[in-house]
Parts: C-alpha cells; structure tokens; sequence
C-alpha cells in the first residue's frame, strides 16, 4: 500500500476500491479506506487517521469501522492482495510495532468474502479477523488508550459489535491471543437454534 507511519501524528489511511460489491450492515460498498492504525472501514475516509481507540459506537472513528486491531501503530508495512479463485479481498498488517512494553510486534489480518461466491442468511458479507502473532498488552505511552479495540461498527457510528477493549471481554468471548481468528457472519450454517412451541390466544387462554 505504500502505506507508512513512523512515529506520532504521522498515521496514514487510503482508498482502495474492492474487486467486489460487499453488503454490510444492508449497504453495498465498493471501495474500504485501510488505516496504518489497524482499521479499515467502508467507503471513503482517507482523511482520517484515527490512532487512538475507543469503544465500538463511541463517534471516535469512522462510520462502518472495522477494527481488526485498532490502536496506535507504526509499520511495519501493510499489503492487500485479492484471491480471485477464493473469493476474498485480504489486508494485512505485517510486523506492526506500538507504544508498549517490550516494542511488541503484531501480524494480523482482514479477510472479506465475495458474498456472490460464499452467500448469507442476510445477504451481508462474511467477514473474518485472523491473528498470526499479537500481544495486546498495555500501553506505556499515556495518552494512549492502553489495549485495542476489536469489533465492527454500523453505518452512522451508533451502534456495533465490540469483541474487547479495554482488555475487556464479553462473558463467552475467548481472549485474544496468537493463531486465532474471529468471524462476523449471517451465514446460514451458523444459524444453529430453532423455535417451537404453540401459539396461544392470550384471551382466551
């Protein structure tokens, strides 16, 4: 991407335009902006750099976010690669450095899926974080917010998902560590329950 950041208030995003119509949230999109501060979001937001996290919804990053690792990186470099026999457009952030203990390094990836090729429940893309080698530990820089953020956000900011900030979880969410991967998904095979029962006339009884 040419993509580079070397120190503070030099963070970097760019428009790339996808080799497919993808669905998010009920909108189709054809171009995601990638950010050196280890989000995309879809659309055009070259103009923003956004290196400190916050929470998912919280107005602190663009509308329809994706935080893959959202926090204050340096490169590294970042590459994008689209895998026409697959049916995925592939970001990867590779050997990013941030303000923590140790100058750990974090390799991670965002995999969007052609929806034309692996269809949904919803018609919404399938989306997938992948971690090859990460360590969220706290920040030593204090103005940062010490750990990423992760999660997807909705289209006006208001809403989302959020997998971890803070070094926070949801009850059930595994925590983050190397070799594993999250997946955002409507798809049909993962719509595991059903509903049964009798339907009552509540006035009648």
């Amino acid at each position: 991407t040419n993509l580079r950041d070397n120190g503070d208030n030099q963070d970097e995003s760019m428009v790339v335009d996808l080799p497919f119509e993808f669905m998010y949230y009920g909108e189709v999109f054809n171009q995601l902006t990638i950010s050196t501060s280890g989000w995309a979001a879809f659309g055009d937001w070259e103009d923003l750099s956004d290196f400190r996290s916050r929470r998912i919804a919280s107005g602190g990053g663009p509308n329809a976010q994706l935080c893959v690792f959202w926090n204050n990186l340096t490169t590294g470099r970042i590459f994008y690669h689209y895998d026409e026999d697959g049916g995925q457009f592939i970001v990867e952030w590779n050997n990013m450095s941030r303000f923590a203990p140790g100058n750990e390094r974090e390799t991670f990836e965002l995999i969007l899926y052609d929806p034309e090729f692996h269809p949904t429940f919803s018609g919404d893309g399938v989306i997938v974080y992948q971690y090859r080698d990460i360590t969220n530990s706290a920040s030593a820089h204090q103005f940062e917010t010490p750990y990423c953020t992760i999660g997807i956000g909705n289209l006006n900011d208001t809403d989302g998902l959020e997998y971890t900030y803070w070094n926070t979880y949801h009850r059930g969410a595994k925590r983050l560590e190397s070799e594993m991967a999250i997946k955002f998904t409507t798809a049909a095979e993962f719509i595991t329950g059903a509903i049964e029962g009798t339907v009552t006339d509540l006035e009648t009884g």
